[in-house]
């Protein structure tokens, strides 16, 4: 089974920017992928398409191996973190991964299953605190954090970043 593909897509918006062009792309289930870039390059426009946020122009996206091109967002079962998010800092990690799970209703099991294969793909402890207790800025937990939610709320299992900068397991 394949997690993520693409296949020759484009977005050209009106007055002939394109955006992204005849971009091929495999992610396969598991897989953490960023993209990364500089401003503008399309990064956002990537995963707005595949999220199904933003229609595309040609080209075809692929989820778990059932073509979504044109089916609306709430039927791909993905999720996408945001630049600007927003955590819960009175919540633990693991409280802030099963969050949105918690909110559409799924099992408790399944919600503990999915918070704990994201957090062993990311090898750390999801019962931690949301705290910065590693000197790193507030950022750079907060992005690791969000990825993990993102991670446990997909069924595809696949994480994508759009960022100018990725922050780093050490935080540099």
């Amino acid at each position: 089974m394949t997690g993520i593909v693409l296949e020759s897509v484009r977005k050209e918006f009106s007055g002939g920017v394109v955006a992204v062009n005849d971009l091929n792309l495999e992610i396969e289930p598991g897989e953490f992928v960023a993209l990364v870039g500089p401003s503008g390059c399309g990064k956002t426009t990537t995963l707005r398409m595949v999220a199904g946020l933003e229609e595309i122009t040609s080209g075809q996206v692929t989820i778990n191996d059932r073509v979504v091109t044109r089916m609306p967002p709430r039927g791909r079962d993905i999720a996408m973190v945001f630049q600007n998010y927003a955590l819960y800092a009175h919540m633990s990690v693991r409280r802030n991964m099963g969050f949105g799970l918690k909110m559409a209703g799924m099992p408790k099991d399944e919600i503990r299953r999915r918070v704990d294969d994201a957090a062993a793909m990311l090898r750390w402890n999801s019962s931690s605190p949301l705290r910065n207790t590693s000197g790193c800025p507030v950022t750079c937990p907060s992005r690791h954090v969000c990825a993990a939610v993102s991670m446990a709320r997909s069924s595809v299992g696949v994480a994508l970043a759009a960022a100018r900068r990725l922050a780093s397991d050490s935080c540099t």
